[in-house]
């Protein structure tokens, strides 16, 4: 029988090898979508938890809902300036203010847009508020007037940008030129998993970022005077059941799934 087989086998070289070849490809193939989908997975939550460094707690919707914004955080249903008012209120808060996230894909000097791979190509609201921002500026201003941007350092070195050059970014409907306000680091960290970060005032991210005045999140500090598990509690007492209270430390993975 043996004898049969080895015959068989040395009768048919090639597709023993053929064979062979395209087993090793289907598990190479299905090993590297794994490797492929958690490294993405990875990047938005690197980026995500610097962004949340500062935070003591973040209020999102519980449930992201479809969307053809491939940006996670940016998918769920938005805050309205009526939760942000009702947690500013409330015992324990020190401070709170509403994000803006959404699509921004900065391009360089070339009208190429710059490459990030597949991380996150992120714009935002610039945070007001020193206690909660994440972004630290490597020279320039915060971005004050309607035509202004700060990026991160990675992409104006990769972009060859200075303050005060033009930039062109892609918004989710619309293209625009903006004028390079500041260099950023976020948490004081020049890596952010390889992604782009443009941030602008809070009137031109609801424009571009097309929000209509809501938030993807609010960012809460909490007074020193009280602890985060009272402060997470008070504040459900006064958001709806859709909306999730979760403490800082476990925001930029919550976000980003």
């Amino acid at each position: 029988m043996f004898k049969v087989t080895y015959r068989n086998i040395l009768a048919h070289k090639l597709r023993l090898l053929m064979t062979t070849i395209a087993v090793i490809a289907g598990v190479s193939f299905i090993t590297g979508t794994y490797i492929f989908t958690d490294t993405i997975g990875q990047a938005f939550e690197d980026v995500f938890k610097a962004l949340n460094s500062k935070i003591d707690i973040l209020v999102q919707s519980k449930t992201a809902v479809s969307s053809d914004r491939a940006l996670p955080g940016s998918d769920r249903p938005l805050l309205t300036p009526s939760a942000l008012d009702a947690i500013k209120k409330v015992n324990g808060v020190a401070q709170a203010e509403g994000l803006v996230l959404g699509y921004a894909q900065i391009f360089d000097k070339h009208n190429k847009p710059l490459a990030t791979g597949f991380a996150p190509t992120l714009g935002t609201s610039w945070i007001t508020t020193d206690s909660l921002r994440a972004a630290e500026l490597k020279s320039g201003h915060p971005p004050i007037a309607n035509d202004e941007v700060v990026i991160d350092a990675p992409s104006a070195k990769q972009g060859k940008y200075r303050v005060g050059d033009l930039i062109t970014i892609q918004f989710p409907s619309q293209r625009a030129q903006l004028r390079l306000a500041g260099i950023v680091t976020l948490a004081g960290s020049n890596d952010i998993a390889g992604a782009s970060y443009a941030s602008f005032n809070s009137q031109s991210a609801q424009k571009y970022l097309e929000r209509n005045g809501n938030f993807a999140v609010i960012e809460i500090s909490v007074a020193k005077t009280s602890n985060i598990t009272d402060t997470i509690a008070a504040i459900r007492q006064v958001v709806p059941a859709s909306v999730d209270v979760i403490p800082g430390n476990v925001a930029g993975r919550q976000t980003a799934n």
